[in-house]
């Protein structure tokens, strides 16, 4: 783990930004769902724990509220700062929304979106914040990756999919699932050895049998990705909020079973075609 870490608001934007939509190793893919269970605080904590990382981005936004409530808005400079940084400004204070939208193990017997944000950053419950550009921040992260050469794509929402919730609809469905239905998931994903190489049909047919167990929230994700699925809209069903969830804990799992065994690969020397060898090549572990 690298011993270097984000300390200030910049630094764990820049991070989040490289981590979450730079990742080399899923550049050209698309992305319908960000973690949010604190797993990306594992990954950029440096020497200190998960919990002293999270602590120490929540900190970055200061305690000044008139400071945060200017982060939450959308300019149309924003653009031409991504442009001269070359990645957007304004992605940290997105990512404490899914946070807020996810709920962990401090925050999830609070029910109001907006209260969780403000107990996040250490404000008391009538601690009170404009969520109305949200969306257009949004938007303008979707279109950055769209343009933005060697870039996960952000795929949003359909809008329809979120008129309930016109202002926060977005943290809520890119944080999908929440802090417990995501445990959950995996557990079951894991006792019936499925991951996003398995077939829809399978997962389909596990999730399905436990749904009872799940929030309604977690339910009608499942349910859309069900329908897109058995209506054969294959490419919509792999982009939904579920399979994204799906892939996510997935890709976890194998980076951890790497970290943990090493990688290996078999080569085949065919330098003396009538005694081809074969070789096991391992890193160190």
């Amino acid at each position: 783990m690298d011993s270097s870490f984000p300390v200030t608001l910049e630094e764990w934007n820049t991070a989040l930004v490289k981590a979450i939509f730079l990742e080399s190793s899923r550049v050209g893919s698309t992305l319908s769902r960000i973690d949010a269970t604190g797993r990306i605080f594992e990954q950029l904590a440096g020497t200190r724990t998960k919990e002293e990382a999270k602590k120490c981005f929540l900190n970055s936004f200061g305690n000044d509220s008139s400071k945060i409530r200017r982060y939450l808005r959308d300019e149309s400079q924003l653009d031409v700062l991504a442009q001269l940084k070359g990645y957007p400004s304004y992605f940290a204070i997105l990512y404490l929304t899914l946070l807020a939208a996810s709920a962990d193990d401090d925050t999830h017997e609070e029910g109001d979106f907006r209260v969780r944000f403000a107990v996040l950053l250490g404000f008391n419950k009538s601690q009170t914040f404009s969520f109305s550009d949200l969306p257009k921040l949004w938007k303008r992260i979707e279109h950055w990756t769209r343009r933005k050469p060697n870039c996960i794509r952000l795929i949003l929402p359909h809008s329809e999919s979120i008129k309930n919730e016109r202002l926060i609809g977005y943290s809520k469905r890119i944080a999908f699932p929440n802090y417990k239905d995501e445990t959950l998931l995996r557990n079951i994903l894991s006792d019936n050895k499925l991951d996003y190489h398995s077939t829809f049909e399978l997962v389909n047919k596990s999730i399905h049998q436990k749904i009872s167990f799940f929030s309604e929230t977690f339910k009608y994700e499942f349910f859309e990705f069900r329908t897109l699925f058995l209506n054969a809209s294959m490419q919509k069903a792999y982009d939904s909020p579920f399979w994204g969830a799906v892939r996510d804990i997935s890709k976890y799992t194998e980076k951890e079973q790497i970290k943990n065994n090493g990688q290996f690969c078999i080569q085949l020397d065919l330098s003396e075609p009538e005694y081809p060898e074969l070789y096991l090549l391992m890193n160190d572990i």
